[in-house]
């Protein structure tokens, strides 16, 4: 991938100078040079920051004052909860593929599910139009101990894509879940784990 930054600058020289150690030796230190201050820089930049899947908690937090996403949050209840590196890299990573959509479309939308979610088909995570201004998401992917805080972050911020005027629905169904009921500020509390999940008035419901 940084092939395109790094230089060779033995290429630089024409035959007839091809012998001469000095000019080898000063173009060997430009080389090391550029290699330092400039390859290596934009190698770091790349994985610490401007790559969300592999940025450090200093990256993370950059993009986050750009998205305008704070890593403590109110949840249920009024319960303050810091999001922990995984949990706001999700959240982020959901965000910033929200803006690059190129329509809000059924295909777009379980496109985007895929890469959020890092699921190679959309067979635990997908979309569907019920053809009634409304779309339900199907949820069935263990996220394993993150499975109740990033459940939550579904429904604290508007996540998932929806066209304008469009209804959601979202189903999430998997063993140790914890639910809750209602949507938006009408949100209820915990109910029992290692039930079924349903949707109730545009939320999610334990019975």
């Amino acid at each position: 991938m940084f092939e395109r930054f790094k230089i060779d600058l033995q290429k630089c020289i024409i035959w007839q100078y091809d012998k001469a150690k000095k000019l080898q030796t000063l173009i060997n230190k430009k080389e090391s040079w550029y290699l330092q201050n400039v390859t290596n820089f934009i190698r770091d930049f790349f994985w610490n920051i401007f790559n969300i899947d592999t940025a450090t908690e200093f990256g993370l937090t950059i993009w986050g004052k750009m998205l305008g996403l704070d890593r403590n949050v109110v949840f249920i209840g009024g319960q303050s909860h810091y999001l922990t590196t995984e949990q706001y890299r999700f959240l982020l990573k959901g965000q910033v593929l929200k803006f690059n959509m190129k329509n809000v479309s059924v295909p777009e939308i379980n496109k985007y599910l895929r890469v959020v979610f890092n699921t190679a088909d959309n067979s635990e995570v997908f979309v569907r139009d019920n053809h009634d201004m409304s779309l339900t998401y199907m949820i069935t992917k263990n996220m394993g101990i993150y499975n109740e805080e990033i459940t939550q972050l579904l429904n604290y911020y508007d996540f998932l894509p929806r066209p304008a005027g469009v209804r959601i629905d979202v189903v999430v169904s998997y063993d140790g879940y914890f639910g809750f009921e209602g949507a938006g500020a009408n949100r209820g509390g915990f109910a029992d784990d290692n039930d079924t999940a349903e949707t109730i008035n545009g939320g999610i419901f334990l019975n």
